[in-house]
């Protein structure tokens, strides 16, 4: 087969045509096996587009991962600046020592005013009781949060990812010389190779459409609940197991 891609689809038609064969569709007869988790990816697109049901063992979703929550948050963060649910995600992500109780006093700033939580965050300097080391930490957080919009405005959403982790440390934070950590990092990578899907569109656009489609994938996810599945797990996790149908990708 050509590539992933190619052998995500043929997987997913595969299934397809052996279930005709079965009076109830019985998905849990099949197994797919990989190396490293990050290979589910591709899978879990193609199965979403077929609308085959599937569950993870051993590992998380892909768009379920917490580097790659983080990242999206980022994104998000970037393209709009009053989610607030995204920003609570990533304004200590990595560790810039804006604490519970800064957050706080920000928030009930923004009531206050009736503000966003970023409009507040860009008056840091009317807040009262805020510390001078926090005042300082919330300013750098906003002008890297301008500094990112600006590069979407030149970039398209994979060499804006690849600015991202760069700019903010996250690259560092999470590729902490553990295996685990190399993990992570291929899962971010993952991403970019999604995002570079829309390389073609204008910047800002692309991030855009890049966004509505995670978030699309996100809600099939989560309705997708049933025990009948067809299995994805490492080659390592499916020792001793036994399944009719096994796809070896």
């Amino acid at each position: 087969l050509e590539n992933e891609r190619h052998e995500a689809e043929f997987v997913a038609r595969e299934i397809q045509d052996r279930l005709k064969t079965y009076e109830f569709p019985d998905h849990r007869d099949f197994v797919v096996l990989y190396r490293t988790n990050a290979q589910s990816r591709v899978l879990e697109e193609s199965f979403l587009r077929f609308g085959i049901p599937y569950k993870i063992v051993g590992g998380i979703k892909f768009y379920e991962r917490k580097e790659v929550k983080d990242v999206v948050a980022y994104l998000r963060v970037i393209q709009n600046p009053s989610d607030s649910v995204s920003l609570f995600r990533i304004i200590n992500n990595p560790p810039r020592k804006i604490g519970a109780k800064t957050i706080e006093l920000i928030q009930q700033y923004a009531y206050a005013n009736q503000l966003s939580f970023f409009e507040a965050m860009q008056s840091v300097d009317q807040i009262p009781d805020l510390a001078e080391s926090k005042n300082e930490a919330i300013k750098k957080f906003v002008e890297m949060i301008r500094e990112l919009q600006k590069i979407n405005n030149e970039f398209t959403a994979s060499g804006l990812i690849k600015h991202v982790i760069d700019y903010t440390g996250y690259k560092n934070f999470v590729n902490d010389g553990t295996v685990e950590g190399e993990a992570r990092l291929e899962n971010i990578y993952e991403l970019i190779s999604v995002a570079s899907k829309y390389d073609k569109l204008e910047p800002s656009v692309s991030l855009s459409i890049f966004l509505e489609e995670i978030s699309l994938i996100s809600d099939i996810d989560q309705m997708e609940q049933s025990d009948n599945a067809v299995t994805m797990m490492t080659i390592h996790s499916a020792k001793g197991l036994e399944f009719p149908i096994v796809f070896l990708v």
